[in-house]
């Protein structure tokens, strides 16, 4: 039986490689001089969740209770709770 390799990016950056990784990378590079694990945990959260979620949903920031209903959902999708610092690491 072969042995799992354990990725080492979280499913929805795994499925979404060419959109989301090559976007986050952008972002890091222009903010080499403050980058850190918060301020991408901040764009996710900011500028990635909330395009995929209007890429998969048509769902928008403006009304907060069908998003965050349709983001659980999504996260869920994906085999996770919620995006924090660790998952960002």
């Amino acid at each position: 039986m072969p042995i799992q390799k354990k990725h080492n990016m979280a499913p929805f950056l795994q499925e979404n490689k060419d959109s989301i990784c090559v976007s986050i990378q952008q972002y890091a590079h222009e903010h080499l001089n403050e980058l850190s694990v918060e301020l991408i945990l901040e764009y996710i959260h900011d500028t990635v969740l909330p395009q995929m979620m209007m890429d998969t949903t048509g769902k928008m920031k403006d009304d907060r209770e069908e998003y965050e209903k349709a983001l659980k959902h999504l996260l869920n999708h994906y085999g996770l709770t919620c995006i924090c610092l660790c998952t960002v690491y």
